[in-house]
């Protein structure tokens, strides 16, 4: 299985990044807070402070490292994208055009809010409602995977 290093593992990313582990897969959380890092290592996560200091694992990481992520993706590696706004103009795309830009051809999953006039609500009931619940962001990872 592949080691993943899950980027910010704070609120939101500890309970999604703590459920791959049980899926088989190595899984390093990068924060660079230390209380972060603390709760992350009490739920079996190994931990990093940058991502400089995890060899060998996908990372996504804004501002963007062109030159490494497309490293990493030119290893037939999974391309992920987690953020908590629609998918225009952020990560995904980021990635994505890069990877078109070098010609690289492989597939970069997006998981983000679509681009359309959407509900208001309270965050719950809106991550659940558009695919950004841990439940359903754990799901789309290890579909893709």
């Amino acid at each position: 299985m592949p080691s993943l290093a899950f980027v910010g593992v704070g609120a939101i990313g500890l309970p999604m990044a703590s459920r791959l582990p049980a899926a088989g897969y190595t899984v390093t959380g990068i924060d660079p807070l230390p209380a972060a890092r603390e709760r992350a290592r009490a739920a079996g996560l190994t931990t990093a402070a940058r991502f400089a200091d995890v060899p060998a694992a996908d990372v996504t990481l804004k501002p963007f490292d062109e030159e490494t992520v497309l490293g990493e993706l030119a290893g037939d590696r999974l391309a992920l994208t987690l953020e908590n706004h629609t998918v225009v103009g952020g990560l995904y795309e980021t990635v994505a055009s890069a990877a078109v830009r070098r010609g690289l051809g492989v597939r970069v999953t997006p998981v983000a809010l679509p681009d359309a006039f959407l509900a208001a609500g309270a965050l719950p009931t809106l991550h659940d409602r558009y695919g950004l619940a841990t439940d359903r962001v754990v799901e789309t990872v290890l579909a893709a995977l």
